[in-house]
């Protein structure tokens, strides 16, 4: 699919399980999620197997998801799935009362512009946009070689707030925590730094639309 950025959970399902059940196991980014979305119909751009979505629904809040792969929607659950990009919504302007998306698409190192401009255009004037993804300085993201972190200048230029959210990742066993956190690191930057729990800060940014 053009435009689609390639996620490691569609080929390791057994390490996107782990990664799941460890990251933030205190459940504090659902709670901001489900704090600051509001009642509607909200969009999850790039929702993976729908994790946080099945998590935001509610009596009075629909959430509707895009995910460009094939292999990663769980169907089982009771959501509605668009296979589409973050780039080419097909949706029309306004159809949404919020949207959100979850280290998905709004990474460092690409180009955020057009996936932007088009969750802009489908969420309604008053609507919220929310982007969650790595805030840095803190131990999970010290192991990394290459930037993992968001631009939070980047967001505030383009009027978000950032919310720092301090949490961990929590794995069930040392296997766990040796299987994802070299997958992710290697080797050598782990050797003597298997353990069961990171401190992990993450940055919620929220924009409301004018």
């Amino acid at each position: 699919m053009k435009d689609y950025i390639h996620f490691y959970g569609s080929d390791f399902s057994e390490l996107f399980a782990i990664e799941r059940s460890a990251m933030d196991r205190q459940g504090k980014v659902i709670d901001f999620l489900n704090s600051n979305l509001p009642s509607g119909r909200i969009l999850d751009i790039g929702a993976g197997n729908g994790f946080t979505a099945s998590r935001l629904l509610g009596p009075d809040r629909q959430v509707i998801c895009v995910e460009p792969s094939d292999t990663m929607p769980d169907f089982s659950l009771p959501l509605t799935w668009v296979q589409a990009t973050a780039e080419t919504l097909p949706f029309h302007q306004g159809y949404f009362d919020a949207a959100y998306s979850t280290w998905a698409y709004f990474l460092a190192g690409v180009n955020k512009e057009p996936g932007l401009k088009q969750a802009s255009r489908v969420v309604r004037p008053g609507g919220r946009l929310i982007i969650v993804d790595n805030a840095g300085e803190d131990e999970f993201s010290s192991f990394a070689s290459d930037n993992i972190v968001s631009d939070s200048q980047w967001y505030l230029d383009r009027g978000f707030e950032c919310h720092i959210i301090e949490t961990a990742f929590d794995f069930k066993t040392l296997q766990d925590a040796e299987k994802l956190m070299t997958a992710f690191f290697g080797e050598e930057s782990m050797a003597g730094n298997v353990r069961l729990s990171y401190q992990y800060r993450v940055a919620a940014y929220v924009k409301s639309l004018d």
